[in-house]
């Protein structure tokens, strides 16, 4: 009887830490609101991935955060529900509608394009690092293609 007694008081204790955010990340989401300027263009589609891990920018295939829209403004608008975090972004237009970021022989974007923090590349890919930024409350983002 007194295991058992034992038994429940563990188990009880330990629905209750599980029911708890331990790690001090607040389990709600916040609204990202993301916008993209400098649309020159008024046609094709615009591509957004949002990237909350390091090792996975920029690789779209590894975000489960993307989203498009067709081009329809010279200032389009993405709203993402997400956990408090860092993030970075990244953005293209689609012109061709090949659903591919065309790229010329030597890497360089032939199509409009913008990372977080409107970061501009030298000579190649910035990091994650380069592009991070934290939520934690609803955070409007205003960001430019380059053209």
């Amino acid at each position: 009887m007194k295991a058992l007694k034992h038994s429940i008081h563990f188990s009880l204790l330990l629905l209750i830490l599980t029911s708890y955010d331990i790690s001090g990340q607040n389990s709600q989401n916040v609204q990202l609101l993301v916008e993209i300027e400098g649309i020159q263009t008024i046609k094709g589609t615009l591509y957004i991935a949002l990237f909350s891990e390091p090792y996975d920018f920029p690789n779209v295939e590894k975000t489960k955060i993307k989203d498009f829209k067709t081009v329809e403004h010279q200032k389009e608008t993405f709203t993402f529900s997400v956990p408090e975090g860092t993030y970075a972004i990244t953005v293209f237009q689609d012109l061709d509608e090949d659903k591919e970021f065309d790229k010329n022989f030597f890497g360089v974007p032939k199509e409009p394009y913008c990372l977080s923090n409107n970061v501009k590349p030298k000579l190649s890919t910035p990091d994650f690092e380069d592009c991070a930024f934290t939520v934690s409350t609803n955070t409007t983002i205003n960001l430019k293609l380059i053209n």
